[in-house]
């Protein structure tokens, strides 16, 4: 009998190993389905805590407990891409043997870990010069903000490191167990602050709770993961293969460095330039809508490690996938984004009063117009990542980091909160068209997604515009309507024959369920 060659013989291996972790379509609907609840939850939590937060609080102080949310949402990002990294790597199980597996994960983590220690010293050391640029001369501000961000910086390396434990459960399609952890962690993340301040609770007790509230949810996601990767139950440290993990990583986090940079930098040209009150006024609509990015996240989480199996063995399948994901975002997020921008000044004067209306309701519908546009770019994004080109994402994000800044610090000085809010717009604008540019690169013919991605946004332009004209709110409601009602049977017909016939199939077996149960 012929043997095969070693490195054919590794590559058998490494297929047969890569098709017994598949997920399947069942486990990508289930993992959807759970994103969105886990998403939800806080968004509702938000609508409730937030005012009772701001009138606890006072603007300025408000301002920095949004600078905190913004901190420990996004300190992950400076894990050096390893969690995006361990993701990629397990999914396609670039490593069949389980034990040397484990060892991989374990380094990893212990990476993430070193790195986080790091940069909390790096935030305890700059945090009096940082909190002296926001107080504006108010002495009790400054001292409090300065404490405000060394709780932080205490907290950073075990934050970090819950970056890496969710790529690994996402790897494995275990999307239950994260969202097991995230959902009650994310709601006491706003509910926690309203129930303290009833309590008396000052801004520094505040963060403090949060921060602890953080290391809890960390603690029980490496339980989460050791159940789910039960060889790393020893633990056991392997430098072997790191360099490739380390460089894709690299430049996933050159990737997503811009984005929470310029959510704080916007913050702090907003804090220094103008006054912290501004930070608020623009953090709050820009938070909600946010909350819009709910079911592209869902999505972007569940696909991206089946987009890196399928790229790796079925590209047809890969484009499908992407054709049918980028419709399903634009139809989730445009009816939320249209409502939000038709009804912003009325909202927001009934939830937070007159001077934020005043103050946030036109830079709102211009946040919202880049929300979506951010939405859109999201598949293509994780479309070139998945196929291992990180490096190209990374190089474009580089390169927008000095002329967003530049961009921003200059409009935020000639127009205030209108100011940062165009340039979050014209960065979306065009880092949209880059990374869609890319995508039909990697995806080849079978993939649509350029200019599927053209006529969402030319729909979506139309629809917002119509929805923040300068008429009675009866008028903007119906343009939203009828424009929503025209782009939904749009996409119907944009999308394939097979995913329409799946579809009118499960929406009759429901509604037969309905009649017998009726």
């Amino acid at each position: 009998m012929a043997s095969n060659p070693p490195g054919a013989t590794a590559a058998v291996e490494r297929a047969r190993a890569a098709e017994s972790r598949q997920i399947g379509g069942r486990a990508i609907r289930r993992g959807f389905l759970l994103n969105v609840v886990g998403a939800v939850a806080p968004a509702l939590a938000a609508l409730v805590c937030i005012p009772v937060i701001v009138a606890g609080l006072g603007n300025a102080r408000f301002g920095v407990l949004s600078l905190a949310w913004v901190f420990i949402n996004s300190i992950g990002i400076l894990d050096l891409g390893i969690g995006r990294a361990l993701t990629r790597f397990l999914a396609v199980r670039e490593e069949p043997d389980a034990s040397r597996e484990a060892s991989m994960v374990w380094t990893s983590l212990a990476s993430i870990l070193a790195l986080g220690g790091l940069a909390g010293a790096a935030v305890w050391w700059f945090a009096d010069p940082l909190a002296a640029s926001l107080a504006h001369g108010d002495a009790t501000l400054r001292l409090e903000t300065a404490s405000a961000l060394r709780i932080l910086a205490t907290s950073v390396p075990l934050v970090m490191l819950s970056s890496g434990q969710r790529g690994v459960l996402e790897a494995f399609g275990r999307f239950d167990l994260t969202n097991r952890v995230s959902i009650p962690i994310t709601v006491l993340n706003l509910a926690l602050p309203a129930v303290l301040l009833h309590l008396g609770a000052s801004l520094l007790g505040i963060v403090s709770a949060l921060v602890l509230l953080r290391i809890v949810g960390t603690l029980l996601l490496i339980q989460s993961v050791i159940h789910v990767v039960p060889a790393m139950r020893v633990m056991r440290l392997r430098a072997a293969g790191m360099g490739a993990v380390l460089v894709f990583g690299g430049w996933v986090t050159v990737s997503y460095v811009p984005g929470p940079l310029f959510a704080q930098a916007d913050r702090y040209f907003l804090g220094s330039l103008a006054a912290l009150s501004a930070v608020a006024f623009y953090s709050t609509p820009a938070d909600v809508l946010s909350r819009v990015t709910v079911i592209p996240g869902a999505v972007i989480q569940v696909l991206f490690p089946v987009l890196a199996q399928a790229l790796s063995t079925d590209r047809a399948r890969a484009a499908r996938l992407a054709n049918r994901a980028i419709l399903l975002i634009a139809a989730a997020v445009l009816p939320v984004v249209t409502v939000l921008v038709a009804v912003a000044p009325e909202a927001l004067e009934l939830w937070l009063g007159p001077e934020f209306a005043s103050h946030g309701a036109r830079a709102g519908r211009i946040i919202a117009l880049a929300t979506f546009m951010n939405c859109m770019d999201w598949l293509a994004f994780s479309v070139v990542q998945s196929a291992g080109f990180a490096s190209w994402t990374g190089k474009l994000r580089a390169l927008e980091i000095p002329l967003h800044l530049a961009l921003a610090a200059s409009l935020i000085h000639a127009a205030g909160i209108d100011g940062a809010a165009v340039a979050t717009l014209l960065r979306a604008t065009v880092d949209g068209a880059v990374l869609v540019w890319m995508a039909t690169r990697v995806l080849g013919p079978s993939g649509r997604v350029g200019r599927l991605y053209a006529l969402l946004v030319a729909l979506g332009v139309v629809t917002l515009a119509g929805a923040a004209a300068p008429v009675a709110l009866a008028l903007r409601l119906g343009w939203s309507v009828v424009a929503l009602a025209a782009g939904g049977a749009m996409a119907w017909r944009l999308l394939d024959a097979e995913a329409r016939e799946a579809l009118s199939s499960r929406a009759a077996a429901a509604w037969a369920r309905v009649g017998v149960t009726s």
